[in-house]
Order: structure tokens, then sequence, then C-alpha cells
């Protein structure tokens, strides 16, 4: 969805990958994101002429989680930030309550594949249906740590200084509740941070079906990237 835009306008693209769970946790993760941001300012001028002071992080889901996170911990702040579909916090009765109870039940024994490996998708499934997910990827009690998840819930740590932020999301999201982008708006303007957000009415998650309107982040990212001299 960002590829003809960055073709059109001359933009790099720079995928960042994070180790993730059970590898990582998220206080590891997020180090890992710092890092590549260090990286892309050590090195990304030489090596594909990048300009470090001016980024747009970029995200869905996790990414989103991750995109609004950048937010506290990158340093100097990017420019924007484009979470689709993400959520501000990570400790909330949508994540540490039993979830997808339609759904078959997972146990615990499926979670590790015949040949040993861990299986990602049956354990999402697995830690959600029994409310285990926050305190297994964080690695914090959400019941009697919540102090020290709160670094990791940037709904709860937005200041003036917050990066402007265009957000979409779903009303019918069934993994992220749209609530999650709502109340994070809600955050962004009681700080007086510039923000946008679209709702996807009927919108699932990923928003599959409504793709033409993630082409509304175009401008917000032209004028951050181009100093708002973008033709675009």
């Amino acid at each position: 969805r960002l590829r003809d835009l960055a073709q059109s306008e001359g933009y790099v693209i720079v995928g960042a990958h994070y180790r993730n769970y059970p590898v990582r946790k998220v206080p590891g993760i997020i180090e890992d994101v710092k890092r590549c941001f260090a990286w892309i300012r050590a090195k990304g001028p030489e090596l594909f002429g990048a300009e470090p002071d001016r980024m747009v992080v970029c995200g869905g889901s996790a990414g989103g989680y991750l995109t609004m996170m950048c937010g506290l911990v990158i340093d100097p702040k990017p420019a924007g930030l484009v979470p689709y579909w993400g959520y501000g916090d990570v400790d909330g009765d949508w994540y540490t309550k039993p979830h997808y109870l339609n759904r078959p039940r997972v146990k615990l024994e499926e979670c590790t594949r015949p040949d040993g490996r861990f299986d990602a998708a049956k354990s999402y499934l697995y830690f959600r249906q029994n409310g285990l997910w926050t305190s297994k990827v964080t690695g914090f009690d959400p019941a009697t740590e919540r102090d020290k998840l709160t670094p990791y819930c940037p709904v709860r740590m937005v200041t003036p200084s917050y990066p402007p932020t265009f957000m979409i999301h779903g009303t019918a999201d069934n993994d992220v509740p749209y609530q999650r982008s709502v109340d994070m708006q809600a955050k962004l303007q009681e700080n007086k941070v510039w923000n946008h957000f679209v709702t996807v009415k009927g919108g699932g998650h990923g928003c599959r079906g409504h793709e033409e309107l993630f082409l509304n982040a175009h401008p917000f990212i032209n004028y951050h990237l181009s100093g708002g001299e973008s033709a675009s």
C-alpha cells in the first residue's frame, strides 16, 4: 500500500523486522525497534540515501502498536506516525480476558509442532483463549504489575511532544477492537497532538475490501516527508 507512493515520490521504504515471542518479549522487541532506527541513522545515508531527519513510521496491528511506541522511544522523534488498526495498550480487558472463545479451543500441547518448533498461530489463539497473552508476551502480570506495563502503553504515555499521528481502523475488527484507536485519538486530542482518524465502517482486522481508504494517509506522509512541498 506504500510502494506506489514511494516510487512516485522518491521515498525509501525500510522494512523493520524484530524478534518475536518466545525469542523476545515486549521489552526486548522495543529494543530491537530502537536498534533498527539507530542503524538507519548510522548506515542509511551511505547505504541507501536515507535522510534520517525525515522519517514516517507505518505499521499494522502489532506493527501499529510498535508504530505508536516509536513516538515514545525513538529519539529524535519520527516526523509522523501511521498506525493501521493498532493499539495503545497491552493490558486492557480486551487483551487480558479470554477471547476467541467462539473458535475451537487450542490445547497447550498444540503450541508445539511435531518437529519441536514453536507454532506461533496456535500459541496466539491458546494464550488469547485463556487470557494469558499479556503476561506471556510482556513478562509482566497485568493484575499486579500495571506500573511496569505503563511504559509499554502509548495511550498512557502521550505528551504534547508526541508526533503527528494518522490512524485507520475498522469498526468490525474482532482482533484489535476499534475502541483502541478511539481511545488513542482521545488521548492525542487531550494533549493537543495533531491527529486524524479514518473510521472504516464494517471493516474487519486488516480492513480488506476497503484498501482505497488507505490512500487517505498519503497526503499526510507526503507532508511530513517533503515538508509540504510535494506536488501530490
